[in-house]
């Protein structure tokens, strides 16, 4: 099948059918930048709604693929068109296939000719994130609650499930020994720190950041952060503690000559 070009303005114009693919089925697409030709193969079980749902983001600068985001907001809408590599696929495993061969030929994931980020056309196995990225991702989550009506649907799904002896082995075999290297310790602490500045902390009947009640009770704040996350001291019990209060064991005689 030939390729089909769609730009922004035919697709809002276009009918149902044309060149006999259905827009309301699945297919293989690429969304191409005509100025250096640089392509984003991606898939969708319908043409129409996910070209729709890539120039929403693109142009509320929030899609995910940041690569393209950035070329998008670089050469402008204009730049770019969406064209339709294989189109009427309904099976999903078909569709994962096209792709990855699209991806692979196309050679998407070299930054000379492509935007993909994934390696792999069936999970985000592989793609890697930015420190800020992660940031934001873990900011985002942060205080989200979950409703009664959706706790009970997971209930329900999780209902009677059970895992696997085989399942059960492998996960134990895999945590087992398992430690962090020393750049996923710093980036842990970096994603505590920014959550222990990002919300308001109340005790004693106020709510403040951690850095003002820190300069009130005259505490480092990297002490009482300290107290907080690992020592899992609520935060007026922090405040209150004693200088060798919270402090992890196996460093607590050389923090102790710290002067306060």
């Amino acid at each position: 099948m030939t390729p089909w070009l769609l730009t922004s303005k035919r697709f809002c114009e276009s009918k149902k059918m044309i060149n006999d693919i259905d827009w309301t089925s699945g297919g293989v697409y690429m969304i191409r930048n005509n100025i250096n030709d640089k392509l984003y193969v991606g898939r969708a079980v319908n043409l129409r709604k996910r070209w729709t749902q890539h120039r929403h983001h693109l142009r509320s600068n929030t899609h995910h693929c940041r690569t393209l985001q950035n070329a998008w907001n670089k050469y402008s809408e204009l730049a770019f068109s969406f064209v339709v590599l294989v189109g009427n696929v309904n099976s999903e495993e078909c569709l994962c296939s096209i792709e990855q061969y699209y991806i692979d030929n196309y050679k998407c994931l070299d930054r000379m000719f492509g935007y993909n980020l994934s390696p792999s056309s069936r999970s985000n196995r592989g793609v890697k994130y930015t420190l800020e990225s992660r940031l934001k991702m873990s900011l985002a989550q942060t205080g989200r609650v979950v409703s009664d009506e959706g706790r009970k649907n997971i209930s329900k799904a999780l209902t009677g499930k059970k895992q696997s002896a085989e399942t059960v082995a492998k996960r134990v075999e895999k945590i087992r020994g398992l430690k962090r290297t020393e750049a996923q310790i710093e980036t842990l602490r970096m994603v505590q720190f920014a959550l222990s500045q990002s919300k308001k902390l109340f005790a004693f009947g106020e709510e403040k950041f951690l850095t003002e009640w820190a300069k009130e009770y005259k505490i480092n704040t990297a002490t009482l952060r300290n107290r907080i996350v690992r020592s899992g001291m609520g935060i007026e019990e922090a405040l209150l503690a004693p200088p060798h209060r919270g402090h992890r064991k196996d460093l607590r005689g050389h923090r102790d000559k710290r002067k306060y």
